[in-house]
């Protein structure tokens, strides 16, 4: 294993007689333009990056035979966080939201494998943050409760009135919300039951009759 960035060796060991020529492959292709040293036997990576990673073999062949070796080699990418984004918008316009804001450890263009190893162990600390915002409470708007019942008719006889009421309660306004528009009250008319007729009687006693001839 190696760590980003690192120089790295890879040794293939092998001697006979005559000296054998050596090939390196990386999973299964033929290692283009390799830095070699020791007679080819070993193979110098200068600046290990993740495309450097994979399963490593050397080929010796001489007219005894043909011996190959594998050396897998796996990067270490340590990660580190990224930028913090932006915050978001708050999530409610009053009486308290919150703002978020996040960041990765490494980076999502970074393409693992089985020979890619991920550190994140200098990723400490919080992965998101959040904060309040738009903490002032949402204003209340007033609404009218129910009716009460009908008052008793004003007269038990012949037309009256009654009256009804309510109350601007539910819920009642608040935080500069708006007040309940309308009346608090209704008035109608109402009779019970008609009035008797009342007779008119005249005391005759004390009519004094005069005839005149």
């Amino acid at each position: 294993k190696v760590m980003l960035h690192r120089k790295v060796m890879l040794e293939c060991p092998v001697s006979g007689t005559p000296s054998p020529n050596i090939t390196w492959y990386k999973d299964e292709e033929v290692v283009v333009k390799p830095q070699l040293s020791e007679g080819g036997q070993v193979l110098h990576v200068m600046n290990a990056l993740p495309r450097h990673a994979g399963n490593y073999s050397c080929v010796a062949e001489n007219a005894a035979g043909t011996t190959r070796l594998f050396l897998p080699l796996s990067v270490i990418v340590p990660l580190q966080w990224s930028e913090w984004t932006e915050w978001t918008s708050c999530s409610k316009s009053c009486g308290g939201g919150k703002e978020v804001r996040e960041r990765e450890c490494g980076h999502n263009t970074i393409t693992t494998s089985d020979f890619v190893e991920l550190d994140s162990s200098e990723c400490v600390g919080e992965k998101e943050q959040i904060r309040l915002c738009n903490v002032l409470p949402c204003q209340v708007h007033g609404g009218w409760g129910e009716w009460t019942n009908w008052t008793s008719c004003s007269e038990s006889c012949g037309p009256g009135t009654r009256r009804r009421y309510r109350h601007c309660d539910s819920p009642v306004p608040a935080f500069g919300g708006d007040p309940c528009y309308g009346s608090d009250g209704q008035q109608e008319q109402c009779i019970i039951q008609p009035c008797p007729l009342q007779s008119q009687w005249y005391n005759y006693s004390k009519v004094r009759i005069i005839l005149i001839s």
